[in-house]
């Protein structure tokens, strides 16, 4: 309770010092916040043995607190903290004993250290020739190229960047300009354009036809350019400078209830390894989805292929792998994972092998193929309170090298859930998933063990 004062406390400081500075009075301010909570028991994820009885449990808890509102005409300002988890037992309540730092959090000092800032930032309206600026620390959301805010994960990671984020419509057109400056570099005195200077900048247009055209079914089409650079080492030769070309569109029919969607990106750019070794990137990613949804019940299927290209060859200097904005930025792992197990960031002995599309890929990998076939259901009863999910997906690799005997298939997983949502704000998931790997997979390197990965999940979420 100290703790949670002390964080009131510290926001409600920033802003009565933010609005005194402005002469305003503070009830133009409002709070908001979040609780999520992910418990999980996990057998066999790290070996696929069933004699060997591994599991892990864990509780995992993340809390958001955040203060904002107008300082002026079009002028508003948002600050948000987020507790986040930190190791496997690092970061929970309540722990004892001599290595109570390390294992769990006994203070409130230990505990304050898991709270980051997650936004800070201006947002003004009509800065000038009609257009909108949101300057300062917050989240960004660019689907399966790259993602920073609360994820689903395993580990409930929570991220943010600094950035300027500049938008303007023009008439059926919008147009966005993200600039983004992920780390900054100051390394033996070199304060721009050391080891680790990081930088990325999206350019994007997006419309609908039916604007254009008026009678048109919806049609959204989103285009996007990113830039993403990335300085290796100290010197101008060793860098790493991603392009990323996207489209993306959508078809809307029968009112929106039924949808399809196209999502495909290419790379370019270059890794530079000194003067003279290039890596050129040539990856590619595409998404297809196809989805009904029956509006007064909320029941619907949906089904999602998605390809990231693979590279059978890692003699050559062309890099056929997809990379998304990860690739440079480790935080920046896609919007979307696939699958409990799959994508909950703790699979096979080396982790996640599917936490985001091009998580599995890395330099000259072998790619991802993902099938997602989910099913949901409303009974109704309690309310019509209560949903039921069921997904089902399948994993593998798309390329791998020819002398490669083992399989490029990695396994296929079956999500059980049902939810109840106590109002739109409040909500709680019990759920079991079970994932069967593919004996003798080149991703996982299990060899001949393939018994099945089970696990028991139990989430809560508070928005307010």
């Amino acid at each position: 309770m100290k703790l949670m004062k002390g964080m009131f406390g510290t926001l409600v400081g920033v802003a009565l010092a933010t609005s005194n500075l402005w002469s305003l009075d503070t009830k133009n301010f409002k709070w908001d916040g979040s609780l999520d909570l992910n418990s999980l028991k996990t057998s066999n994820e790290a070996d696929f043995n069933n004699k060997a009885n591994d599991a892990r449990a864990r509780t995992a808890l993340r809390v958001s607190l955040g203060v904002g509102g107008q300082l002026a005409d079009d002028v508003s300002v948002r600050i948000n903290t987020v507790r986040v988890p930190a190791g496997v037992t690092a970061g929970q309540f309540g722990a004892v004993g001599a290595a109570a730092s390390a294992s769990g959090n006994t203070t409130v000092t230990q505990e304050q250290g898991l709270w980051e800032i997650q936004n800070a930032y201006v947002d003004v309206r009509d800065l000038v020739w009609g257009v909108n600026a949101k300057v300062g620390r917050q989240n960004a959301d660019y689907g399966l190229v790259g993602y920073a805010g609360l994820y689903n994960n395993d580990a409930l990671t929570a991220t943010a960047v600094d950035a300027i984020n500049l938008d303007r419509k023009f008439g059926w057109l919008s147009a966005n300009l993200f600039l983004a400056k992920p780390n900054e570099a100051v390394a033996n005195g070199v304060a721009d354009g050391g080891a680790g200077d990081q930088n990325i900048n999206i350019l994007s247009l997006s419309g609908n036809v039916k604007d254009v055209v008026g009678s048109a079914p919806s049609i959204p089409v989103t285009v996007n350019y990113y830039h993403a650079t990335d300085q290796n080492a100290a010197t101008p030769t060793d860098n790493d400078n991603l392009g990323i070309y996207e489209v993306k569109a959508g078809l809307g029919l029968m009112d929106d209830a039924v949808s399809l969607g196209l999502d495909w990106a290419s790379n370019t750019g270059q890794l530079n390894t000194g003067a003279t070794t290039k890596t050129k990137y040539s990856g590619t990613l595409t998404a297809l989805s196809a989805g009904y949804t029956h509006k007064e019940t909320g029941c619907g299927v949906s089904l999602e292929y998605a390809l990231a290209s693979g590279d059978d060859s890692v003699a050559d200097t062309s890099d056929k792998s997809w990379r998304d904005l990860a690739s440079i930025v480790p935080a920046a792992l896609p919007a979307k994972h696939y699958g409990e197990i799959l994508g909950g960031g703790n699979l096979g002995a080396a982790g996640s092998v599917t936490q985001g599309l091009g998580s599995a890929v890395g330099v000259q990998g072998g790619g991802l193929k993902v099938l997602d076939l989910n099913v949901r259901y409303n009974p109704n009863i309690m309310d019509n309170k209560v949903g039921l999910t069921l997904d089902y997906v399948t994993a593998e690799s798309d390329k791998q090298a020819a002398a490669l005997t083992t399989s490029k298939k990695i396994g296929s997983e079956i999500d059980l859930a049902a939810t109840y949502k106590k109002s739109g704000d409040v909500w709680f998931t019990l759920g079991y998933a079970t994932f069967t790997p593919q004996s003798n997979s080149t991703v996982l390197a299990n060899g001949l063990l393939k018994d099945s990965v089970t696990r028991l999940f139990a989430k809560a979420g508070l928005r307010f």
